[in-house]
């Protein structure tokens, strides 16, 4: 992918005149995507808590490898140093890490984005708008305990291909092992106004970003289509069979000093992903 792909992406979805504008039925598809290798791991969150370092969740990061919990837009483009194989993105990807079932804690290898001018979860397809520098988006839920549309997985071997439900049938390649794939799709609909996705509750529901209706219809207060986001995540696991009791980082427990106490984990349902637009 070259440095003007996202800009392509934009002109091939017809840039919006009105961001309330209906689908086209003859609106091309527009497609681009990045890869990223891991860059590194921190118990740091810019966007969930900004400047509390080590407070976090352990986080595995791509992209901008100068990523932390004082991270800022402007910081994203002053520091552009990059795992990612276009230079002109210096955003950061963020997800939780995985441990297994043995206690073995697996690096992902990359993660692989996909944008598209698609109003998921419907296949209409709209103008969209280029994100702002600095836009940030969260998407699944780490408190989830049960499956999520918006949350895929994908193991070698398995006959079912992507499903929300954890996989319990991989089949080791004899040469690779088992690679897990996690799939996280993220909101469309911005509401113009506000980067930072404000928290209104634990099980989601940010107020800058909200998805589309399966019409592809974005909900009021929210009239600025963005690329769509799709983020594939990779795993080498090994001899790995099944996922059942594999685990995500959750946020730590504090003391009264805010200190972390104890590290703490979730079920594969608690996968979820946070990107920082640094294009």
């Amino acid at each position: 992918m070259n440095a003007s792909c996202l800009k392509t992406l934009v002109l091939v979805g017809g840039l919006a005149a009105s961001f309330s504008a209906m689908a086209q039925g003859t609106l091309r598809d527009g497609r681009a995507n990045a890869l990223c290798l891991y860059s590194h791991t921190l118990a740091d969150d810019p966007i969930v808590h900004p400047k509390r370092p080590g407070t976090a969740m352990w986080h595995d990061f791509f992209g901008n490898t100068a990523a932390n919990a004082y991270t800022t837009g402007a910081d994203l483009l002053a520091q552009p140093g990059t795992t990612c194989e276009n230079a002109a993105d210096s955003s950061s990807y963020w997800a939780p890490s995985l441990k297994l079932a043995d206690g073995r804690i697996v690096p992902p290898t990359y993660k692989k984005t996909y944008y598209s001018n698609a109003a998921v979860p419907s296949s209409n397809r709209y103008p969209v708008s280029a994100m702002p520098t600095g836009l940030q988006m969260l998407a699944g839920n780490h408190t989830g305990t049960q499956p999520n549309p918006r949350i895929s997985f994908l193991c070698t071997g398995s006959r079912r291909g992507y499903t929300n439900t954890i996989p319990t049938d991989c089949v080791p390649d004899p040469v690779r092992g088992t690679q897990l794939n996690i799939g996280i799709s993220f909101p469309t609909c911005w509401d113009g106004t506000n980067l930072n996705p404000t928290l209104r509750s634990h099980h989601g529901g940010y107020n800058n970003m909200a998805y589309a209706d399966r019409s592809g219809a974005c909900p009021v207060g929210y009239p600025v289509r963005v690329p769509h986001l799709s983020i594939n995540l990779a795993y080498a696991l090994g001899q790995v069979r099944d996922l059942t009791h594999a685990q995500l980082s959750k946020d730590p427990s504090l003391n009264a000093h805010g200190n972390v106490s104890q590290e703490n984990w979730g079920s594969l349902y608690s996968g979820h992903a946070d990107f920082f637009n640094g294009w």
